[in-house]
């Protein structure tokens, strides 16, 4: 800063003042030990200009045009204060809408993710492969059906595992919710870390700039119709149909990843489409997660992770994008 003059009288130094930052300059106004009020140019760039103006100010101080500037000046300042403002929202929308250490979980969120970890406790997780037919998983299955009605309905349909009416033997019987509770159910540690994470990190996003209600209609469209497309699909083109173990007709898929992917899709589109949605995902991240979709889908995928609902995957995608441009 520069001092360009010192005089007595704070209010027509303040009139010089807004002057000045009407003409592009900033200043800033101290008091002296002597009393007198000492004005500053905050640029160097701007010192000779701001020394003209001054000393053609004190040849004629109350010239209208200082103090018809002071209007003005309060006008710009309110403008800058409100893009101030307005830019520290914005930092602040998108650090809430990342998913960061300091995001709040909401209670969407943290519900599922209790419910997942509720049912892979009771499950043991499902390492032991004896026991998928029972308990929880009987239970939470998109198809199980006991004897005697199993054995009829497997009679009555030769056992053709891609007839619709054994595939949807469960809903037909009203068991409405087995549509959506195939997403609590999870093959092993590394499947429901994997989803955990996931989920805690989008479901941050979505329901910290969105709110609970909607977090909660997208979790159950996406479960609805992506695990409704792996229930119905032929086996030769990845479904999963049930099959027919000590009497009982169950189907055996299940993970919270089709809903991820959904999540994951809606981040994207809102990302690239609508600024005002403060998300932000790294291209990394969005390439890995696409990569590894697609790479679920390829046939030497099987040896390494194993067998993967990839209707799950891709409908619970699709169904997040249409979501995300429903949602304005």
């Amino acid at each position: 800063m520069r001092l360009i003059g010192a005089t007595e009288g704070q209010k027509k130094v303040g009139t010089f003042a807004a002057w000045l930052l009407t003409q592009e300059i900033e200043t800033k106004i101290e008091t002296a030990d002597d009393g007198k009020v000492e004005i500053w140019v905050k640029e160097e760039d701007h010192f000779k200009t701001a020394l003209s103006q001054y000393e053609e100010f004190l040849k004629n101080p109350d010239d209208p045009k200082y103090s018809s500037a002071v209007g003005q000046a309060s006008q710009i300042l309110r403008e800058r204060e409100k893009k101030r403002r307005e830019i520290q929202n914005k930092q602040m929308k998108v650090t809430r809408s990342s998913g960061g250490m300091g995001t709040p979980t909401g209670p969407m969120t943290k519900t599922v993710m209790i419910l997942c970890l509720l049912v892979a406790i009771v499950t043991n997780f499902n390492l032991d492969e004896t026991q998928r037919e029972q308990g929880a998983n009987r239970a939470l299955q998109f198809v199980a059906v006991d004897q005697p009605q199993s054995l009829e309905l497997v009679e009555a349909y030769q056992n053709d595992r891609d007839s619709l009416s054994l595939r949807l033997a469960s809903i037909q019987r009203g068991e409405i919710w087995r549509l959506v509770t195939p997403i609590f159910i999870h093959y092993g540690f590394i499947h429901f870390i994997f989803n955990m994470l996931w989920f805690l990190q989008f479901g941050r996003m979505i329901e910290g700039r969105y709110g609970t209600i909607w977090m909660a209609i997208l979790v159950v469209a996406i479960a609805i119709l992506s695990n409704f497309a792996q229930g119905v699909a032929p086996a030769r083109m990845g479904g999963s149909p049930p099959y027919f173990p000590s009497g009982i007709l169950i189907s055996s898929f299940g993970g919270l990843s089709g809903v991820v992917f959904g999540l994951f899709g809606f981040i994207v589109v809102k990302q690239y489409s609508d600024p005002r949605s403060g998300f932000f995902l790294p291209q990394m991240t969005v390439v890995i997660l696409l990569g590894y979709m697609v790479f679920c889908m390829l046939p030497v995928a099987v040896p390494l992770v194993g067998q993967v609902a990839n209707w799950c995957h891709v409908i619970g995608f699709l169904v997040g994008v249409v979501m995300a441009y429903l949602k304005y």
